[in-house]
């Protein structure tokens, strides 16, 4: 080193400073080390944060800019209003209505605010505050403006036309103006009735100026049948807008269309960048919550949706294509290209039709509350000494909100909705696991966490703050961003697995099936047979002649339709690892709809003795969570440190190597040790500014996996974006798990970048179909043929899984495991033809015996009367049961204390209202599963407790759903216990029939159950609201005294009497 150079030495990562071997700069390690300096690097790893670059959206960009003392200034422009001038017009002459309005980009010179427009009226439009703190600190005056004719629009000038302006416009406001007539009297002083604009005559907007619009040119649509959202009266959906969009009649009778049904054309689309009530870039969290409070009487949760300014008609040909898109093969050859843009258009107007229904029922009011740690029931002190309940798996925070001018809509607040919880100033996402609602008019909510990474979990420890909670629109681009574009298969061969797929869906030609190019070994008369083959795993006949086909045939798909636990999840294991020591370099894919079914597949595929290592899940570090259900061992975020560390270690740090450069730079952007050799000195963290191969491209090279595990989602945005991208063309095959759940925009997606795979889909044609949303136009949900009868294929949200079954070669599951055989001989004469009875579990004796029955279906009473008796409460269009729940909770406990803590149980409801309710009573308990039956498919427990909630089973499609019936009596092992109200009217015949098949002695109150599972617990307090309370205590203590031992150990007795039941149908019983 030159003494005269002044630049500090290059640090080394040498394991001794005294050890000349290991510090000297001619080893190849350390060139490697001079090579990453090269690069550069900051050893100040905790640097200050850059600033955020500006946004490329000019109104984006304008309210960033926007500070304190601009809105200081504004505000303080307008006072005092005593000496504000009257409105003078300017102009004479209108306002140009031909050419566009010319609009800035850019922050203007002096003292502003942003307002949004919000409604045009014949005489005025009337606009709301961008940011809360323009009306905050006793400002109301200047909650609510309005822009006249007499107002001037600096870059436009001329007599201002409102009809130029368009609901969403952002403008900045320079100016205000005192109204003609108006007096000091009608300055408004008050919140009270702030958001009426007839409490606003004395401002009218003076100098303003347009904010630059974004639009969206010819752009598809279609109309909505029904007003779901908006106060218009027509809304459209747009393809490529995962919100719905507004038209205003002028524009509609301008465009020369008739506004029918399925009216489809083009449309120009205003966008708009701002919405109102949002705050400075600059406020902080502790201030947010001031603010929320302060201005929560006059932020009504207003949200700005995108509005239609054009529409064209559609060419007759596209008309006429898109309506027939389910038949498109019959009027153009598969050659053609046509074809192919058709369906990709009609898949991506539906998809996003559904995404913006997804939006329907949001509430975007913000509420500023007081949450804190939930650790018991509802009513208790979660702080009192008394508090033990054993913890749960991630916490639970309790809050109360309320609208200002009415209650807060608990439909709006129902299980599963997200929202957002800022909490000095971080935003936490959150998602609900219950509601109630309060005669006061409040909303208690139970909401837990949604993890992105372990350390947001210490912050809700010993929680109790003052926080800010509120809703977001869903921004669903990303299923958007992932869905192909009208081209897509434009470099697809006609020859591909895909696109002879999508060509016998839409023509409906049956295919015949592909002999394996091997020969089978040969089947005994026994179907269990031969399992050398498959790992040791005794496999069907059927079972065999998939995993057959699939990895031994060129078929383009293979189709399994399988009864409940049929085995699927084996087959797909085995043939996975089949296929992946079949040919080298090729990669084979494995996906499910959920996490957890995808968590389930990968579990049984590492049981199998070949596994090797080359296989990796994909999935986030957010999706995993903290639910251990989801995790498996080979997830991408905990491998792939380890898989880079031991190649470094392979590789002794080869100089001149880029995947080394990688490797060693990825592991040190995530603040990963980095060990060499067996010492325990690791590199000092670098900051590359980036490496040679991006961090899943490095794993590839490294880990070369054979099979890749992932959702579709995962699946589709890995192929879409690059992390799959450079080895699509390696992907041989790719199988389907819960195939029946799959929609057909999901095998375009996904299809379109897997030129060469053959695909598997294996699913239940008698389990529950994808969902669709019951406000998606009818012409995006059912096709019609000529004879103009229903059919239940649609280009988007189609029946997807029943047209394979019909077209292509499908291999019948029809043998069932680890299910009792009276279970199986029920389901079969319910749902299925001739179900095979397999393999049994063997775990539920001491349950049977217990409850002296082995029939696996358990009608469990319940006391109904009125609806203030039975405690039934409805939220929209949802039931709640107190009664049922804390009945449905006695169970779980006794089952539990008699089965041992391992036993899986799973609680399924009808409505996600006593979902909900249920995920809170029963907080501290390990319980497999708890939801509605909806989400319960991939689901498999011991016990199943399906709770019916309502009185009243209808003749309608809710209760008459043949297929959401099967999942909820499929899912349990052992026995399924169904709760029934005791005055429930069977008015619907799948559920009478279902009832008169269960023996009457498998009929039983709760009371008789839990006696029978020898509930040990003394249960008092649930029993009705009586006059005499007193002597109700006093009869109880005569009767129960009666009937002790000698010992003066009570025993467990049956009510004598309708006043000694609880309200849920059993009395007291003491052990």
């Amino acid at each position: 080193m030159d003494p005269c150079d002044p630049s500090p030495p290059k640090e080394t990562w040498s394991s001794s400073s005294t050890d000349s071997e290991t510090s000297s700069p001619e080893t190849a390690f350390e060139r490697m080390i001079e090579k990453l300096d090269a690069i550069g690097h900051d050893h100040d790893y905790l640097k200050k944060e850059k600033k955020k670059p500006s946004s490329r959206i000019p109104a984006i960009h304008i309210s960033s800019s926007t500070t304190k003392q601009d809105i200081h200034d504004f505000r303080s422009s307008t006072m005092p209003y005593t000496d504000a001038k009257p409105t003078v017009p300017l102009f004479s002459e209108p306002q140009s209505s031909d050419s566009p309005l010319l609009t800035i980009s850019q922050k203007p010179m002096g003292p502003y605010a942003i307002y949004i427009i919000q409604e045009i009226s014949g005489n005025y439009s009337t606009l709301v505050p961008h940011h809360r703190e323009i009306a905050a600190n006793n400002r109301p005056d200047v909650c609510m403006l309005k822009m006249t004719p007499r107002s001037m629009d600096i870059l436009n000038p001329g007599k201002l036309k409102l009809r130029n302006y368009l609901p969403g416009d952002a403008i900045c406001v320079m100016s205000l103006c005192r109204a003609p007539g108006a007096r000091d009297s009608d300055f408004c002083k008050s919140y009270d009735g702030v958001m009426n604009s007839e409490n606003h005559k004395f401002w009218e907007i003076g100098e303003f100026y347009l904010i630059q619009r974004e639009f969206k040119e010819k752009e598809l649509v279609y109309k909505m049948s029904t007003n779901v959202t908006m106060t218009k009266k027509h809304a459209f959906v747009a393809s490529g807008l995962d919100v719905m969009c507004e038209v205003q009649r002028r524009v509609l009778r301008r465009s020369g269309l008739r506004p029918s049904v399925d009216l489809m054309a083009y449309a120009k689309i205003f966008t708009p960048s701002l919405q109102p009530e949002s705050f400075l870039q600059s406020t902080k969290g502790s201030e947010k919550l001031h603010l929320t409070g302060e201005t929560s009487s006059y932020c009504s949760g207003f949200h700005v949706y995108p509005t239609i300014t054009e529409l064209s008609k559609l060419p007759d040909d596209l008309n006429e294509d898109l309506k027939m898109a389910d038949r498109i093969f019959q009027k153009y050859p598969s050659e053609n290209p046509r074809p192919w843009e058709i369906l990709l258009i009609a898949g991506k107007l539906g998809l996003s039709a559904n995404l913006a229904l997804e939006n329907k029922h949001k509430d975007f009011m913000h509420y500023a509350t007081q949450a804190r740690e939930f650790r018991r029931e509802p009513g208790v002190d979660p702080f009192s000494p008394e508090s033990k309940i054993p913890p749960r798996k991630g916490k639970i925070l309790e809050f109360r909100i309320r609208k200002e001018n009415g209650p807060a809509l608990q439909h709006k607040w129902c299980r599963g909705t997200f929202f957002s919880m800022n909490v000095s100033g971080k935003k936490v996402d959150m998602e609900v696991e219950h509601s109630e609602l309060e005669k006061s008019g409040h909303v208690v909510i139970f909401a837990s966490m949604v993890l992105k990474n372990a350390k947001d979990q210490k912050l809700l420890r010993n929680f109790r703050r003052n926080v800010v909670v509120f809703q977001r629109i869903q921004k669903n681009f990303h299923g958007l961003k992932n869905f192909p574009k009208e081209e897509g298969f434009e470099n697809i061969l006609k020859t591909s697995a895909i696109k002879e797929s999508l060509v016998v869906l839409r023509k409906g030609n049956l295919v015949q099936p592909q002999h394996p190019s091997h020969q089978p070994c040969s089947k005994s008369k026994n179907p269990l047979n031969d399992s050398s083959r498959f790992f040791g795993f005794p496999l069907t006949q059927d079972q065999e002649e998939y995993i057959d086909t699939m990895v031994y045939s060129n078929q383009p798909a293979t189709v399994v339709d399988s009864c409940f636990r049929g085995g699927k999840t084996s087959v797909i294991a085995i043939s996975a690892s089949l296929l992946s020591s079949k040919e080298p370099g090729k990669i084979h894919v494995v996906c499910a709809t959920t996490n957890f079914a995808t968590a389930e597949i990968v579990r049984k595929f590492l049981e199998l003795p070949a596994w090797s290592g080359k296989a990796v899940r994909l999935i986030s570090e957010a999706a995993r969570g903290s639910d251990e259900k989801k995790k498996t061992h080979i997830d991408f975020p905990i491998i792939w440190s380890n898989r880079f560390e031991d190649y470094l270690d392979d590789v002794m740090y080869e100089e001149d190597n880029d995947l080394v450069i990688s490797a060693i730079w990825h592991l040190k952007k995530h603040r990963i040790q980095i060990y060499r050799n067996e010492t325990t000195e690791y590199v000092d963290e670098l900051d590359l500014d980036s490496p040679p191969f991006s961090l899943f491209e490095t794993f590839l090279q490294i880990v070369q996996p054979r099979i890749i595990f992932g959702t579709i989602a995962a699946i589709t945005e890995s192929l879409a974006h690059g992390m799959l991208a450079p080895v699509k063309n390696d992907i041989e095959t790719v199988q389907f798990d819960e195939a029946s759940r799959i929609g057909l925009h999901e095998l375009l997606a996904i299809g379109v970048n897997l030129p060469n795979a053959r695909f598997g889909f294996l699913g239940d044609s008698h389990q529950l179909k994808p969902f669709v949303d019951e406000d998606l136009p009818k012409f995006l949900k059912v096709m019609k043929k000529k004879s103009q009868k229903q059919i239940k294929l649609n280009v988007s949200y189609a029946d997807l899984f029943s047209k394979t079954t019909n077209v292509f070669p499908c291999i019948n599951f029809r043998q069932t495991f680890n299910t009792p055989k009276l279970s199986t001989e029920l389901l079969s004469n319910m749902f299925y033809q001739r179900l095979k009875q397999g393999k049994a579990i063997d775990n539920m004796k001491l349950l049977s015996a217990k409850l002296k029955h082995d029939f696996p279906i358990q009608v469990v009473r319940y006391e109904g009367g009125d609806e203030e008796r039975v405690g039934q409460e409805s939220t929209g269009n949802s039931l709640m049961s107190k009664n049922e729940a804390e009945l449905a909770k006695d169970l779980v406990e006794s089952i539990k204390k008699l089965m041992g803590p391992s036993f899986k149980i799973g609680v399924l409801t009808l409505y996600k209202g006593q979902a909900g309710r249920m995920s809170t009573l029963l907080k501290g308990m390990d319980i497999d599963f708890i939801g509605t039956v909806d989400s319960s498919p991939a689901r498999n427990v011991d016990v199943a407790i399906l709770l019916t909630t309502t009185s009243q089973f209808r003749k309608k499609p809710f209760f008459e759903n043949l297929l959401r019936l099967n999942v909820a009596l499929t899912r349990s092992r052992g026995f399924t216990f169904v709760t029934l109200n005791s005055k429930a009217i069977l008015d619907s015949s799948l559920w009478e029939r279902l009832i008169g098949q269960i023996p009457e002695d498998a009929k039983r109150w709760g009371w008789e159950i839990l006696n029978a599972l020898e509930k040990v617990e003394r249960r008092l307090g649930y029993g009705y609201e009586y006059e005499d309370r007193e002597n109700w205590d006093i009869d109880q203590k005569e009767e129960s005294s009666e009937e002790s031992d000698e010992d003066g150990s009570w025993q467990k007795v049956r009510p004598r009497n309708h006043r000694q039941l609880n309200r849920y149908g059993y009395g007291s019983y003491y052990n």
